[in-house]
């Protein structure tokens, strides 16, 4: 598996975890900060728009597991 097949594969997986959460708190902000950590790891460079979207597609996993 190559870097970018990695870094996806772990976004996915963040994402995942999150509309799966039975908690009811919400896991946007530490999914936010986990997302944050592969990126370091990954040596990625994203832009403050591409956090931003990054956070909008967590609260919208996360706002998945409300809806069950």
């Amino acid at each position: 598996m190559d870097k970018n097949e990695q870094l996806t594969e772990a976004m996915d997986f963040i994402i995942e975890a999150i509309a799966q959460s039975t908690d009811e708190n919400s896991k946007a902000e530490i999914g936010y900060y986990l997302a944050n950590l592969v990126i370091m790891d990954h040596q990625q460079e994203f832009s403050a728009r591409k956090k931003k979207r990054l956070m909008v597609l967590l609260k919208k996993a996360d706002e998945i597991k409300a809806m069950r």
